[in-house]
């Protein structure tokens, strides 16, 4: 709790009651209601049709990588493969 608050009342009341409904948070194909919900709020904020999770911050970024390389290929452009870092 270091991170969020250094042990603060408030902030551990918070997370205790965003953590308590859900016993684990691996999608994995499926769903519930807070990430429904989230999805929701995320699509009416950018606008987009759906929201992809990942894992961590390497499943992420590989996931938009090939999100990425398939959008290109899916407008006919194939070639735009390349990725400059």
């Amino acid at each position: 709790m270091n991170l969020f608050g250094h042990n603060h009342p408030h902030v551990k009341a918070a997370l205790a009651e965003q953590l308590a409904p859900l016993d684990h948070v691996m999608l994995a194909g499926f769903t519930h209601a807070p990430v429904a919900q989230l999805s929701e709020r995320l699509g009416a904020l950018t606008g987009l049709g759906h929201a992809f999770y990942g894992s961590d911050g390497a499943a992420a970024t590989e996931s938009g990588l090939k999100m990425s390389a398939h959008h290109w290929r899916n407008i006919g452009r194939p070639a735009k493969s390349r990725l400059s870092v």
